[in-house]
């Protein structure tokens, strides 16, 4: 039921956007004939990005640990269009920003909160929690009012889900130029440094809220 709930209105029957979407993928995966193995690697890893999008977007509650299974697709599919690689890192940084804040606030019992080590070996870590009685990022949220702003990060996780279906599509021209991020302004290194900053300040929050709030 979960897979049908999101829909649009027709004359007789709404419509289940995953589903459409899902038989879109079917027909795509069926008329493709890739010539060689890196052309079928590259359409399996551009279809099995879609099919998780379509999931994480139209099913009712995705659960965030399901996202886990499309990273592997989405980085094969980035590193395989080495032309495109700026343009691919920078979305990339903004999807997982924009989908960490989303569910870090929805599914606040799951990332970022003060149970996220429990099960690890840092529970053997004495724990110095609920010093500021904060007891997760969902809550950080609502302290600062911003969960009326979460559609907005949701749409912002949409749109560069779109962009990077297009961009990376495998029948796109392929001397098109994509490449709107400025060499001279931000090269490929400081999208890497930006990439493991994004993730340093992830655990650090993890730890934070963990041991100390």
């Amino acid at each position: 039921d979960r897979l049908m709930n999101v829909t649009f209105e027709t004359g007789t029957l709404n419509i289940s956007i995953f589903f459409s979407l899902f038989f879109v993928i079917c027909i795509i995966a069926y008329l493709s004939n890739p010539a060689r193995i890196s052309e079928t690697i590259y359409m399996l890893s551009w279809l099995c990005t879609f099919f998780y999008l379509d999931l994480f977007l139209f099913m009712q509650f995705a659960h965030p640990y399901w996202i886990i299974l499309m990273v592997p697709f989405l980085f094969i599919m980035i590193s395989l269009n080495k032309k495109k690689m700026k343009i691919n890192f920078t979305l990339e940084i903004l999807l997982e920003l924009s989908i960490i804040i989303v569910y870090a606030s929805i599914f606040y019992w799951v990332m970022l909160n003060n149970t996220s080590f429990s099960y690890l070996l840092f529970k053997n870590i004495p724990v110095y929690s609920n010093i500021l009685q904060i007891d997760s990022f969902s809550q950080i949220v609502d302290l600062v009012n911003l969960r009326n702003l979460l559609p907005i990060f949701y749409s912002l996780f949409a749109v560069v889900s779109g962009a990077l279906l297009f961009i990376n599509w495998p029948g796109y021209k392929k001397d098109a130029s994509l490449e709107i991020v400025n060499e001279n302004v931000i090269t490929k290194e400081w999208l890497y440094i930006i990439r493991i900053i994004c993730l340093i300040v992830y655990f650090t929050m993890s730890i934070v809220i963990y041991y100390i709030i």
